[in-house]
């Protein structure tokens, strides 16, 4: 697979510093790379490939630590880092308050393909630019804290059928079309996103423009 996208190695390496730092959520920064390469399953390549060879730039760093270094100082901007000494990473009393709601276990990392993709098609393609924060995992994160795992539309929860594996698994989708979004456009995960479960995400985006979560409800209501 590719490197994943940089705020996608945001939550995996803060549930990491909160589940093996130890009473005091302290880890050596150098110990967190080969973990988070195995969430991501990288292949031996990506874990050394350097930023020179990638983008010829004449940085000798691998670009995986890179991004682990990035995800490491947006967690230090969102407050949930605390100061510890040269080489170590440690989570702050938010920090670690955060990441005990996250989800834990073996599952590998989940890729949701009915969310929002950088580019989508009309007619050609075309990119659209969006703020970052719409798709990073703080935005759906700050979504799930508001409204839950339940699907919004018909309020199926896949723990309470699949147990352990339906564990914090959940879609988002975005009230506003994407298609609609201007460039200055930032979206805000209490008012603009809802977890639904994937059926209903189809549903929903089986007219265009999608129907409303309103719409979908009152529909199978009268069915």
């Amino acid at each position: 697979m590719s490197y994943p996208a940089y705020e996608e190695v945001e939550l995996p390496l803060l549930k990491h510093l909160f589940e093996h730092g130890g009473d005091s959520y302290q880890i050596r920064a150098k110990d967190t790379y080969g973990p988070l390469a195995d969430h991501f399953d990288l292949s031996p390549y990506e874990r050394v490939q350097t930023r020179d060879d990638l983008l010829a730039d004449g940085r000798d760093e691998p670009v995986w630590n890179n991004r682990v270094q990035w995800a490491r100082r947006k967690l230090k901007e969102y407050g949930y880092l605390a100061d510890s000494q040269h080489g170590y990473w440690k989570l702050s009393e938010k920090g670690a308050k955060k990441a005990k709601g996250l989800a834990t276990g073996k599952l590998s990392h989940i890729v949701y393909p009915d969310e929002v993709s950088e580019e989508i098609q009309e007619g050609a393609k075309k990119r659209v630019a969006v703020n970052i924060y719409e798709r990073s995992a703080e935005a759906r994160q700050k979504c799930i804290e508001q409204y839950g795992y339940k699907c919004a539309v018909c309020e199926f929860d896949f723990y309470s059928e699949y147990g352990d594996r339906g564990r914090h698994f959940i879609h988002i989708h975005h009230i506003v079309p994407i298609s609609t979004i201007g460039e200055s456009y930032i979206v805000d995960p209490i008012n603009d996103l809802r977890p639904i479960c994937p059926n209903c995400h189809a549903m929903i985006h089986r007219t265009d423009p999608p129907c409303s979560i309103e719409e979908l409800k009152e529909f199978r209501e009268n069915i």
